[in-house]
């Protein structure tokens, strides 16, 4: 054999033959998100089945970790120690540099504030402010509770158990308001104290997303995600696998704070 052909298949083996052929392994292609739900939760078993797939269709596999909270899965992030976290709200890019936000949420909400007084109107945190106003909010909801106690004093804070308790004292007027989430209101909507109108909408508080976020050494990865999950949610695909964990009741628990 001489060199010229030597040197061909040299350039044949490194650039036509697998590498896991020419080496005996294969390049790694497992990327590491982390995550501090409880990883039984339907809102994990959903995020977890919603980007296996998208990083399966990019020829990636996903390794979920789970951490009890937030400030350890934000450590491993920034630090570069995992490849990205899988939830965090759109702001959490303003305080973690180092992480890049995918700009296709997996999951978009708000706030409405129900109310039995007719004119009453309320928009946005602020205006709850200096105001006398008897606030309800359902227990599990933790990141609604943190923007309540900025906004009002604790003694002006009714906690409730459900739907139905916050429903109850808006009927008996023992409370002026009772903020829910955007899935929450569709089930009042329903209801018969806003059919007939004792109960209506008095303003939206606040609109928000979540979104996957990557190392910034992975960034080149972000817009293929985000292309893939629009896709995935025009095939209907995301609604499927909201319907197979089950709706939670409430999205927005305390993992996705800033």
């Amino acid at each position: 054999m001489n060199y010229r052909t030597a040197i061909f298949l040299l350039f044949f083996c490194l650039f036509f033959i697998p590498l896991e052929l020419v080496y005996g392994f294969a390049p790694d292609r497992t990327f590491v998100m982390v995550d501090c739900r409880d990883p039984q939760s339907k809102q994990a078993q959903f995020l977890r089945t919603t980007y296996t797939e998208a990083f399966r269709r990019l020829g990636y596999e996903l390794d979920v970790q789970y951490h009890g909270n937030g400030t350890e899965c934000t450590r491993l992030s920034q630090l570069g120690l995992v490849d990205g976290e899988l939830s965090r709200e759109k702001r959490y890019a303003r305080k973690h540099k180092k992480l890049v936000c995918l700009t296709y949420p997996h999951y978009q909400t708000s706030y409405h504030a129900l109310s039995w007084i007719p004119e009453l109107e309320i928009y946005g945190w602020q205006s709850l402010r200096n105001r006398l106003f008897r606030v309800a909010y359902q227990r599990t909801d933790k990141r609604l509770e943190r923007k309540l106690v900025q906004a009002i004093p604790l003694e002006k804070m009714i906690v409730v158990d459900d739907l139905a308790a916050g429903l109850d004292l808006l009927k008996e007027k023992r409370v002026d308001a009772f903020v829910v989430e955007e899935l929450e209101l569709h089930k009042v909507k329903k209801h018969p104290l806003y059919e007939r109108g004792r109960v209506g909408v008095a303003g939206i508080m606040e609109k928000y997303s979540a979104h996957a976020y990557l190392h910034n050494k992975n960034g080149y990865l972000a817009k293929p995600i985000s292309i893939t999950l629009y896709e995935m949610k025009k095939e209907g695909l995301l609604d499927k696998f909201h319907e197979a964990v089950g709706y939670p009741d409430n999205f927005t628990d305390s993992t996705i704070l800033e």
